[in-house]
């Protein structure tokens, strides 16, 4: 049975610490990731579908001391499926690429993506040239696999099959200059006191 989105989420977040840095694609992973916890070190690509890898990618270049994870989902980074060449070229080592795959546009009314047909994203990331390529829909895989790779060089593309499910309706950030800000900040790593958002 695959995973839920909200597994998927918390077992992302138990590896990340204080020296990761995340950019998370706008809609329900978003929505996941600010409701198990909201920081500083996480950035919500909002009105940006299909540009958390490259956005992560810019990130973990000009931070190389960071870790830098893009939280994506399967029809975001089929819309910027270009940006998986771009990962292979530069080649970052601190590049973590969690890609969930639910098969369907999750937050604009689950319509299906090409990966509930012929795409499989796993390959495709292998046939951009990217080593470090590993796909589950079981939790105790992904908690395993995750604890092997955060202690390896990448980049590491990591693919995530959910359970489709409507959105929880919990809410997410709002501030999104807040948001900006306070990254810049954590990129820099500086760490501002800040209320809440």
């Amino acid at each position: 049975m695959k995973m839920q989105l909200s597994d998927a989420i918390k077992s992302l977040v138990r590896v990340f610490d204080d020296n990761s840095l995340v950019i998370s694609i706008f809609g329900q992973i978003s929505e996941e990731l600010y409701n198990l916890g909201d920081s500083e070190r996480y950035f919500y690509m909002r009105g940006g579908m299909g540009l958390a890898s490259s956005m992560a990618l810019g990130v973990s270049i000009t931070a190389p001391g960071k870790k830098v994870f893009a939280l994506d989902g399967d029809g975001s980074i089929i819309m910027n499926i270009g940006s998986l060449a771009s990962i292979a070229h530069y080649n970052p080592k601190n590049f973590y690429h969690i890609i969930i795959d639910n098969h369907v546009h999750g937050s604009i009314g689950g319509y299906n993506t090409f990966s509930a047909y012929t795409l499989n994203l796993a390959k495709a990331a292998r046939g951009f040239g990217i080593e470090s390529v590993f796909e589950t829909s079981e939790k105790d895989m992904l908690d395993k696999h995750l604890k092997a790779i955060i202690k390896k060089d990448g980049p590491h593309i990591v693919v995530i099959e959910t359970e489709f499910a409507k959105s929880s309706g919990k809410g997410h950030a709002t501030r999104m200059n807040y948001v900006k800000e306070r990254f810049m900040h954590s990129i820099n790593s500086e760490n501002p006191n800040l209320p809440d958002i």
